[in-house]
């Protein structure tokens, strides 16, 4: 997977997020759409596609979808 499979599955998968909205460089808490209700799609959506078992908690230190992207990557390859 590449960061823009990424962004293209959360813009799929979470519908307040509008397409074409995010960037590798869009702090996704500031994000039009992402409220606490898209973050649980979120982390649904980790288990289910990519089968990475995250909670909000390790989440913390991320910043930047590219934050999140990379960290999805170091869980699936651990």
């Amino acid at each position: 997977m590449n960061i823009q499979e990424f962004i293209d599955s959360i813009e799929n998968e979470i519908p307040t997020i509008k397409s074409g909205s995010l960037q590798a460089s869009s702090i996704f808490r500031e994000v039009a759409g992402w409220d606490s209700l898209a973050s649980l799609m979120f982390l649904s959506m980790l288990d289910t596609d990519f089968h990475v078992d995250v909670s909000p908690h390790e989440l913390k230190d991320c910043l930047t979808i590219q934050d999140l992207f990379n960290f999805i990557e170091s869980k699936r390859t651990n």
